[in-house]
């Protein structure tokens, strides 16, 4: 697995997803958000690369990856 450091390489993945996001972004931190802009979790990249979305229900979720050299936001469709 290549662990990427600049976060226009960053892609999360699998997406859609049955659980579990994995993404390979050296450090940073990631917010999850449903579709109503409630914030559901977050995490440091630092600690760990994925996100597990198993106990959400299924739906759209906004994954947010704020590093120091900028944020990126993604859609991630859990099935």
């Amino acid at each position: 697995r290549n662990i990427i450091s600049n976060i226009n390489n960053c892609v999360p993945y699998p997406n859609p997803t049955s659980g579990k996001v994995t993404i390979d972004l050296e450090q940073g931190n990631v917010s999850v958000y449903g579709l109503d802009g409630k914030l559901l979790m977050q995490t440091s990249m630092n600690s760990n690369k994925t996100i597990d979305l198993s106990t959400q229900p299924a739906g759209m979720y906004i994954f947010v990856i704020k590093t120091e050299n900028g944020n990126k936001e993604f859609k991630i469709i859990k099935e």
